[in-house]
């Protein structure tokens, strides 16, 4: 174990340690940036810095001296000054050069971007800085014009300094061995410009042309805002005031003060005719410019390169001449979703809308070499399916630099060194053979996997000790690698060396169907090598985490990658038909003689959890088109459900909704449609009632899962529902034995490993393990939480931090099972490397041996304190709350055992719940993002975090934490969390 139990003060530490990064988890230009450079051996350490920042060593130039020198990132705000800080120690008395700096943007062509950042208030605790309000001068080497005098810029004083980074301001500071320093700094972005004319550059107004707003309420009506798919697919959250846009100033229509209109929506068949907006023409006036800055995106991008989108015309004065720029896709413009940086195309605004990450594309053509007086500015749509919407236009005589950095290609170089991955097959004896981390016996000797009274995997003749599962995931691209008995004898060798003693079989229903000629005729070569595989795992004492259904198109002839039209998530839920097709095929699998165990698969222990179907909430939502969610066989249940709940009163339903688009008391309950999709997350009474027939339509197919394995003949244990995080998703695994779950720091979005994916680079320590919490928050306490899928996926740069995280505050928890996703174990890496491809990835590799440790070996001791968040059926109907995840609540997850428990006859099985030493009774819920491939939760109030700080300090008085613990949501200046392990 441990020698103490604040182990969590360290993570941060070590991570930095372990990162091979180069540069720095923030991206974007509206960065402060700080650097500390050490003189020749003053090494220096992160302790701990502000949840706003990052902190990590600046890796380029010579490594050698890589530990001088630091680098801390935070976003900044033209309109606020924000604070953030960072504290470190030094390894011997020195100097350290402090710099305030603006951040690093590669503009190509050895050229920076000047982007300018305020400073004031510099102070240092444990070193001395001199004159860090700015006041005195002389005390920092600066050029002149970087201090800037006026008071009502200033944080405090007359002054502040005003950087870039090839213009900084610095100053050495005398530091001491051993003695943590902390260094705190205020900073804001420049104000914009007070006119336009003193930049030579002129505003689009689009105050009379305009046709639409930012925020939508309803989906397909003509009016509102964006694209008109509703609230649920808006831009609600944009701020009308951001003026800079790269180094760009945009002047954006305020809806509030021109009759909702901010924007330019064009017509396109993707959308109603009522939005019929073709052209619009916006009179300049003569204003003198050499280039136009569009600020726009598209909606429905069939991201074809070169499609034609629309036509910019700008007609000049002088011999009314015309200068016209087509708008290709893929080159000026793309999809909001998911945007990446194109040609003529910069992103330069991003945020989440609680669907997707969207942004804003910036292009830049060039109108003359000279300034010309332009007459006025055309837009016109190409007419195509993607609907083109511009936000802001600018007429300008500067050439502003789009920010689009080039391409980066990490090879053997000084800087980066080449991970040598020619041989990655555990050496039986050596210091990575991690056979003995979690101890084994062959498969069956101590009979199946239960669940113990205290709500942990054991064994049935050894029901008092605890185990838990170290997990390697193992698709259908993985078993179709080892075709001979010598090849699989290895592989699962291989993966007892790393330390699993478990493994999933994940798309095995695709591997058992290769070239199958007909819906169940198996792959009788895959199948013999499969059943020679499991024989070899319980040899080994390795478990299946069993998937029984995979793939959405399941036991069917061509099943496979390939396949369309098929959708067995959806079918399952409404037709009858479908769930025979998937009795069958299970059937199949599970009572075929294996020839190498003399024993069925449906009586092998070695199944120790059977998952009925992964993923299967994909039922219910498509993100890129919500009007394709449920099955349409469904709406009868739908209409039978609402008649049932309402008594059949239509008066009662169309009082309750309140919403005549949804329903009128002169309707019938059979004239009701079937709701799309998009009303599973909102927070009306349509949208209680949408949630509630879930959680109905969930419940009945979690029973027949569980009544049809039953019949079959399995005795071992079932989990379903790994992926939504909504506090109705968790009144449907109420009764589940097993809770397994799905997340991911940086799951790839957009299309499969080519141009356009998009993987997220932000850290998990700004977000204070924010995904690793969501997970935290599914878990029943009497019962086990397996994490089927997790990981930071590659290209995410932060991936470093994976293994500590999740590692280690997943034993905090006490959680019984960890799978990363995928492939951890392989006998010859992949090149290139692709996301989820762990074992070929020599940093997620590492990951897994530091898991294996912390979390396998349990290094990191359970906590013996636990706090309980409670909710009843009352909550779920308040405000929507069903329709929501735990939020602010579960950060009590980074200090000591934390669990959620549903206060209803619904919640059955598992062991004996732990006594809480609180219980917070839910009051409050957390909007979440739906992507293409996840559910991830996206914030939560200041309220929830204050609430959490008066119970903190109640536990403290009462002796229930140590007063030394130090953790406290509501000081984000001073943000902390110190983890309990023992009492």
């Amino acid at each position: 174990m441990l020698p103490t139990r604040h182990f969590c003060e360290a993570i941060a530490a070590l991570s930095l340690l372990l990162s091979g990064q180069r540069v720095t988890a923030l991206d974007g230009m509206d960065l402060a940036r700080i650097e500390l450079h050490g003189d020749s051996g003053v090494n220096l350490t992160v302790l701990e810095n502000s949840p706003n920042s990052v902190a990590a060593y600046q890796n380029w130039g010579d490594p050698a001296t890589r530990h001088q020198r630091l680098v801390v990132e935070s976003p900044t705000h033209e309109k606020e000054w924000r604070n953030a800080w960072v504290k470190f120690v030094s390894s011997k008395d020195g100097y350290v050069s402090l710099s305030l700096l603006g951040p690093w943007l590669n503009l190509g062509g050895g050229t920076l971007g000047k982007v300018q950042v305020l400073y004031d208030c510099v102070s240092l605790d444990g070193a001395s800085v001199a004159d860090g309000s700015f006041e005195k001068g002389g005390a920092w080497s600066m050029a002149p014009d970087c201090i800037l005098k006026d008071r009502s810029l200033s944080l405090s004083g007359e002054n502040c300094v005003i950087v870039w980074h090839n213009s900084p301001a610095k100053q050495r500071i005398q530091v001491s061995k051993g003695t943590p320093v902390t260094l705190s700094f205020s900073f804001r972005r420049p104000p914009p410009p007070s006119s336009p004319i003193t930049r030579s550059d002129t505003f689009c107004d689009f105050s009379t042309s305009a046709n639409m707003g930012f925020k939508d309420d309803v989906a397909g009506d003509g009016k509102g805002g964006w694209s008109d798919q509703g609230p649920d697919n808006d831009l609600a959250l944009f701020d009308v005031e951001h003026n800079f846009f790269g180094a760009v100033p945009f002047k954006i229509i305020d809806p509030a003060k021109n009759e909702g209109k901010s924007v330019l929506t064009f017509a396109s068949p993707k959308i109603t005719p009522a939005i019929n907006l073709k052209t619009a023409t916006i009179k300049t006036n003569g204003a003198m410019a050499r280039y136009l800055y569009i600020l726009h995106a598209c909606c429905w991008s069939r991201s074809v390169e070169n499609d034609l989108v629309g036509e910019v015309s700008v007609t000049l004065r002088k011999g009314a001449s015309i200068r016209k720029f087509p708008i290709r896709d893929k080159r000026d413009v793309g999809d909001w979703w998911y945007p990446a940086n194109l040609p003529n195309g910069a992103v330069a605004f991003t945020q989440s809308n609680g669907k997707s990450d969207v942004g804003l594309f910036l292009s830049k053509f060039k109108i003359s070499d000279s300034p010309v007086e332009v007459e006025s500015v055309t837009f016109k749509t190409a007419g195509g399916p993607p609907v083109w919407i511009v936000v802001g236009a600018t007429l300008s005589n500067e050439s502003y630099a789009l920010p689009i950095t080039g391409h980066f290609i990490a090879k053997d170089s000084p800087e980066w060194k080449a991970a040598d991955m020619s041989t990655v097959v555990v050496k039986p004896g050596s210091a990575l053979d991690l056979s003995g981390v979690i101890p084994t016996e062959p498969v069956g000797t101590y009979g199946r996997v239960i669940v113990n009274k205290e709500g942990n995997f054991a064994f049935e003749k050894k029901p008092d000790a605890n185990i838990v599962f170290l997990s390697c995931a193992f698709g259908d691209r993985e078993l179709v690698k080892y075709k001979t008995k010598g090849e699989i004898r290895a592989i699962v060798e291989a993966i007892r060396r790393q330390g699993y003693n478990m493994v999933r079989g994940h798309f095995l229903d695709f591997y058992l169907m290769e070239g199958g000629k007909a819906d169940f005729d198996f792959n009788e070569e895959n199948l013999d090598r499969f059943d020679y595989f499991v024989s070899c795992l319980k040899e080994r004492g390795i478990y299946m985490y069993f998937d029984a259904v995979t793939s959405w198109s399941a036991f069917k002839k061509g099943s496979g990658w390939s396949m369309q039209g098929v959708d067995f998530k959806r079918d399952i839920m409404a037709l009858p038909e479908a769930r025979e097709h998937w009795r069958l095929g299970v059937t199949k699998i599970l009572t075929h003689m294996n020839p190498y165990t003399k024993t069925r698969l449906v009586d092998d222990p070695v199944i120790a959890i059977m998952l009925f179907y992964n993923e299967l909430e994909f039922y219910s939502y498509k993100p890129r088109n919500w009007n394709d969610g449920l099955h349409p066989a469904l709406v009868g249940e739908w209409q039978a459900w609402l008649r049932q709940h309402y008594n059949n009163d239509a008066s009662a339903l169309a009082r309750a909704w309140g919403d005549p688009t949804h329903f009128t008391s002169e309707m019938k309950f059979e004239d009701i449609p079937l709701f799309s999709g998009s009303a599973q997350l909102q927070t009306t009474p349509y949208g209680i009632d949408a949630g509630l027939f879930m959680i109905d339509i969930e419940t009945k197919i979690s029973a027949w899962f569980e009544d049809t394995v039953r019949a079959i003949g399995y005795k071992g244990l079932t989990t379903l529902w790994d992926m939504c995080k909504l506090y109705r998703n968790d009144v449907s695994r109420a009764g589940i034995q097993v809770i397994a779950m799905h997340n991911y720091q940086a799951h790839p979005q957009g299309p499969w490993v080519s141009k356009g994916q998009v993987v997220d680079q932000s850290s998990s320590f700004a977000t204070l393990a924010g995904y690793w919490r969501d997970v935290a928050s599914t878990r029943y306490a009497n019962r086990p939480l397996f994490v089927s899928e997790y990981g930071h996926a590659f290209w995410s740069r932060t991936r470093y931090e994976e293994g500590l995280l999740f590692g280690a505050y997943s034993a905090l928890q006490g959680f019984q099972g960890l799978m990363v996703h995928a492939a951890p174990v392989c006998l010859v890496v992949r090149n290139p490397i692709k996301p989820f491809d762990a074992g070929s990835d020599p940093v997620e590799r590492a990951n897994q041996v530091i898991t294996a440790f912390l979390f396998g070996r349990q290094d990191v001791s359970p906590s013996r304190r636990y706090i309980e968040l409670r909710f009843d059926d009352k909550f779920l109907l308040e405000h929507g709350h069903l329709n929501q995840a735990p939020g602010a609540e579960n950060l009590f997850a980074l200090i000591c055992k934390f669990g959620i428990w549903y206060d209803n006859a619904k919640t059955r099985g598992g062991g004996v719940k732990p006594r809480p030493i609180t219980v917070i009774n839910a009051s409050g819920g957390a909007k979440t993002s739906m992507t293409d491939n996840t559910m991830d939760v996206i914030g939560s109030d200041s309220a929830g975090k204050q609430k959490i700080s008066d119970i903190i300090a109640r536990l403290k008085r009462h002796g229930l934490l140590p007063q030394e613990n130090r953790s406290d949501p509501a000081r984000p200046a001073r943000l902390y969390w110190r983890a309990e392990t023992t009492p």
